[in-house]
């Protein structure tokens, strides 16, 4: 759901396209990488820090807290694909 509001929230009409259309797998991902070790923890933390920057009018932090948390969601998951 945190995504889901972030995306319509952002009033930007391609930016839900693109998400509607990879929820699915995005899902899938998150159910296998978020039981594992402390992800869980981490992508809430990552949340956090995207809703202060939002909260604070810092859209150059908000950005980057947004490229850092898909970043770490990557790792994440790759992770799991090499296990």
């Amino acid at each position: 759901r945190f995504h889901q509001y972030i995306v319509d929230a952002s009033g930007n009409g391609k930016l839900k396209e693109i998400y509607d259309g990879i929820i699915m797998t995005l899902t899938m991902y998150r159910n296998t990488t978020l039981v594992r070790g402390n992800s869980l923890e981490v992508s809430l933390m990552e949340h956090s820090r995207i809703v202060n920057a939002i909260c604070s009018g810092n859209p150059v932090e908000a950005r980057q807290a947004m490229i850092d948390h898909v970043e770490s969601s990557q790792r994440r998951m790759h992770a799991t694909q090499d296990d």
